[in-house]
């Protein structure tokens, strides 16, 4: 498995936006795709927070995957505070593609590891943080919350 590459263009990644690819590479060249699955359960996304915009929502802004990379960024800085309709277990790992996006600690909604004294977590292009959800069900109407469960920030 030492030639294996993964595409930095995400629609060799995922050309239909359903599965998620890994392009085989065994001389330099791309020689066919593989289909990966988890269930159903990886998750690609490229979004732009609009202006007033504080959650983002599965099925409509992200995917509703267990697993899901999102490239988060806005034209204008805002907050990102929740997410909603997903089920608890998903893991969302946000990508920060500029510097207009703030996580804002909520313990209801998103628990960072921040200290409640200081709440927010400005991302820059590159900061990556992850969360899982825990006690999500659409189904009942529940959100659930967000806890941190890793981060790499820029310095």
């Amino acid at each position: 498995m030492a030639n294996v590459k993964i595409s930095e263009n995400p629609e060799m990644l995922d050309p239909d936006g359903d599965d998620y690819y890994v392009i085989v590479d065994s001389s330099g060249a791309v020689t066919k795709r593989i289909k990966l699955s988890l269930g159903g359960g990886l998750g690609m996304t490229t979004y732009n927070m609009t202006a007033g915009q504080t959650t983002l929502a599965a099925r409509t802004d992200v995917k509703n995957t267990p697993i899901e990379v999102v490239f988060l960024g806005a034209v204008v800085a805002e907050t990102l505070e929740m997410i909603n309709n997903c089920l608890s277990g998903c893991v969302k790992i946000l990508v920060a593609t500029g510097s207009n996006v703030t996580v804002r600690r909520n313990d209801s909604y998103m628990k960072t590891k921040n200290p409640l004294a200081d709440p927010d977590i400005n991302l820059n292009t590159g900061d990556v943080i992850a969360f899982t959800n825990i006690g999500g069900d659409p189904s009942a109407s529940l959100n659930g919350t967000w806890l941190e469960i890793f981060r790499s920030l820029q310095v």
